[in-house]
C-alpha cells in the first residue's frame, strides 16, 4: 500500500470513531453496564433494607435451635389470643375460590370493620409507663388515634418519637426473630409490605409482629403478638435490582385481634382523595446507614410532603443516578430534605396520608422502597399503592 492508501485508511478510522463517539457520552463507570448508561438506577440504589453494619456480613442462622446462642435478656413468649366472639363482617383468612370482594379500598367506613375488641385478658399489662390512645372517628380503617402526650423531637433531630398505639396498624416483620421490614396491616390477616424484604430463600422462617411499639421492653399495656406466616404473595414482576413492581402481600395464619394498638389503615380511594402535604412516614429503621445500631428501640415518624414526579426526578438526577436517570412508572417520592428521610430497616414501612374531607381518617399512599443515602437531602421513593390497587384486589379477593 503507498503513502496515499495509507493516509485515507488513517482518515476513515478517524471518521469511524468520531461517528461512534457522537453516541455515546462520558459518564462514572457505575452508571454504564454492559456499553449502555443506567436509566432506572440498577444496582445504584439504596435499598431500605436492615443490612449488617461495617464489614459484618449477613450469614445463615443455624437451623436447630440448639446451636443457637440463647439472647442475654429473651422476650417472654406469650400465648397466641383468641377472640371468643368474632364479629360478623368481619374478613376472614383467605381462602381457595373466596369472591367476597375486600374492604381495603374503602377509604371511609368499610363494611366488617368494627371497633376495637376487648383483648385477651393474658395480653394485658397494668403499667403506669404508657397509657392507651384514643380512638377518634366512626368505626372503619385509618382511624386515627390521639396520645395524652405529643410527639417530641428526638436527638435525632427530624425525626419524632410516636406515642404508644400512634400506628396500630404498623407490624414487624422477622426472620428468625430478627428485625427486617415494616409492614401495615390491610386486613386482619394480610399485611403489605415491600417485596424486597421478602426473603430469596422463602418465608418458611418468617413471624409477623402485630401491636409492638417499644422492642426494648416488655412494659406495653398491651403485649405484642407474633403471628406465624401462612403464605407470601410477591408482584410477579418485581425486579431485586431496579425495584421495579415492590408490592408484597403476606397473610397470617390467624387474623389479627384489633385493640387500641391494633387495626388496619386504609388503602386509596379515588372518591376520598388525601391530602398530600401532611404525610407521615413510620419505622423502626435506623437514623443513619452508618450507624452499628440497626434498629430503633422505638417507633419513630417522619414528616414527608408527597413530591410530583418531575421535582424527584430532577433531584434524583443530581445524584449517582446521573442525568439520564429516569423514574420507572409505580414509583412515588416525598420529602427531600435535608435530615428528613427513612433510611435502613424503614423498608416496607408506611406513607400515611389523612383525607382531604375528614382528617381523623388515614390511608397509605406509598411502601418505602429505596433512597439514596440517608438524610442527605434526597427524596424517599416508595411503591405507589395507588397504582397497584388492581393487583392488590385480585389477591386478596
Amino acid at each position: 500500500m503507498d503513502r496515499r492508501g495509507i493516509w485515507i485508511c488513517f482518515a476513515l478510522a478517524a471518521a469511524l470513531s468520531q461517528a461512534a463517539d457522537e453516541d455515546c457520552e462520558c459518564v462514572p463507570y457505575f452508571q454504564c453496564v454492559d456499553g449502555k448508561i443506567v436509566t432506572d438506577g440498577e444496582g445504584l440504589l439504596d435499598v431500605r433494607l436492615k443490612t449488617c453494619a461495617g464489614i459484618d456480613v449477613c450469614c445463615q442462622l443455624p437451623t436447630t435451635t440448639t446451636d443457637r446462642a440463647k439472647p442475654d435478656n429473651p422476650q417472654p413468649v406469650f400465648p397466641e389470643p383468641v377472640d371468643p366472639e368474632p364479629v360478623d363482617g368481619d374478613p376472614e383468612p383467605l381462602s381457595p375460590g373466596q369472591t367476597d370482594p375486600p374492604p381495603v379500598d374503602q377509604a371511609t367506613t368499610p363494611s366488617g370493620q368494627t371497633n376495637p375488641r376487648p383483648v385477651d385478658p393474658t395480653r394485658i399489662n397494668n403499667s403506669t409507663k404508657y397509657t392507651l390512645p384514643t380512638v377518634l372517628g366512626t368505626p372503619g380503617c385509618g382511624r386515627r388515634r390521639v396520645g395524652l402526650l405529643p410527639s417530641r423531637i428526638s436527638n435525632a433531630g427530624s425525626l419524632a418519637d410516636t406515642f404508644y398505639g400512634e400506628a396500630p396498624w404498623m407490624v414487624m416483620i422477622m426472620n428468625q426473630d430478627t428485625f427486617v421490614c415494616g409492614g401495615t396491616l390491610v386486613k386482619p390477616s394480610i399485611v403489605m409490605t415491600a417485596a424486597h424484604c421478602i426473603p430469596e430463600t422463602g418465608f418458611s422462617r418468617l413471624t409477623v409482629r402485630v401491636g409492638e411499639y417499644n422492642t426494648s421492653t416488655t412494659d406495653e399495656p398491651i403485649k405484642h403478638v407474633d403471628k406465624k406466616v401462612k403464605t407470601v404473595i410477591t408482584h410477579p414482576d418485581f425486579n431485586s435490582k431496579n425495584l421495579a413492581n415492590d408490592v408484597a402481600l403476606i397473610e397470617l395464619d390467624t387474623p389479627a385481634v384489633f385493640s387500641e394498638t391494633v387495626d388496619v389503615i386504609c388503602t386509596p380511594d379515588a372518591a376520598e382523595p388525601v391530602n398530600t402535604k401532611d404525610c407521615v412516614a413510620y419505622g423502626w429503621g435506623v437514623t443513619d446507614k452508618n450507624t452499628k445500631d440497626l434498629v430503633q428501640d422505638s417507633l419513630k415518624r417522619v414528616d414527608l410532603p408527597v413530591i410530583t414526579r418531575d421535582e424527584c426526578q430532577n433531584k434524583m438526577r443530581l445524584t449517582r443516578l446521573g442525568k439520564y436517570f429516569s423514574l420507572l412508572p409505580g414509583f412515588l417520592c416525598a420529602g427531600g430534605q435535608t435530615g428528613m428521610d427513612t433510611c435502613k430497616g424503614d423498608g416496607g414501612g408506611p406513607l400515611i396520608c389523612p383525607l382531604r374531607k375528614d382528617s381523623t381518617r388515614l390511608a397509605q399512599v406509598g411502601i418505602i422502597s429505596w433512597g439514596i443515602d440517608c438524610g442527605k437531602g434526597n427524596p424517599t421513593v416508595f411503591a405507589s399503592v395507588d397504582h397497584y390497587m388492581s393487583w392488590i384486589r385480585q389477591q386478596i379477593a
